[in-house]
């Protein structure tokens, strides 16, 4: 910090304000004198649960002030972006991140997946469990409204592929069909996400390491159960 033998500039200028209950946080970057001007940057942070989190855009507040007769004045004030593209410590709390979501959406799909099989074997007993995703669901949530496929909108549009999974759709077998599995793994065995699976029981499983047919043998039981979104009631 400059020092400067003139009157004090006001307070929550110099000082950051420390985070309480999760709330966010101020730090100063740097406080440089040029001249009869000083330009102070703070960054705002964000913490949970006393760690401080890896946003993907830090905003920054860059205060200019100019010492008039002793007095500081607040001449302009410029809101900025920093992405610190090179701090791998950032980078592994962006795809730590990344990974959460893709893992939460994966976790959704799979119990949206589990309750149209319910739908769908409900509807056609003579075919029993589908064992395609195209079958299994409808074309748009207009179509499951009515009551196509198992009655529900795929919200991967289908795809085995979707958000950093694999969705795998097997034992099915027989006519009508009286099982079922489905599993969720990651197409990067080394991310360490979770691998979710579930079978005409309805019970959402997960394991966190491990070949993905381990999941219904030893994975743990998902504990928040599965959202019924996009039903067709």
């Amino acid at each position: 910090m400059a020092m400067k033998n003139v009157m004090r500039k006001p307070p929550l200028l110099i000082i950051g304000r420390r985070a309480t209950h999760g709330q966010p946080s101020n730090s100063v970057e740097h406080d440089s004198l040029i001249g009869e001007e000083d330009e102070i940057e703070l960054s705002i942070r964000s913490w949970k649960d006393g760690q401080l989190e890896s946003l993907p855009i830090v905003p920054r507040l860059i205060f200019t002030l100019r010492q008039e007769k002793e007095i500081w004045r607040l001449m302009e004030v410029t809101v900025a972006a920093h992405v610190p593209l090179t701090d791998p410590d950032y980078l592994k709390g962006l795809r730590k991140q990344q990974n959460d979501a893709n893992e939460a959406q994966a976790q959704s799909r799979v119990s949206i997946i589990a309750a149209a099989e319910t739908g769908y074997v409900g509807k056609h007993p003579d075919r029993g469990y589908a064992c395609t995703l195209a079958t299994l669901f409808a074309q748009d949530p207009e179509a499951a409204a009515q009551g196509e496929g198992g009655g529900f909108f795929d919200p991967g549009q289908g795809n085995e592929e979707w958000n950093g999974y694999r969705f795998t759709l097997t034992g099915c077998d027989g006519t009508p069909a009286a099982k079922y599995r489905v599993t969720a793994a990651p197409t990067e065995p080394d991310s360490g996400m979770k691998t979710f699976c579930a079978d005409e029981s309805g019970t959402l499983k997960f394991v966190t390491s491990g070949k993905s047919s381990s999941c219904f043998s030893r994975g743990q039981v998902v504990s928040n159960g599965a959202p019924a979104a996009f039903s067709e009631d």
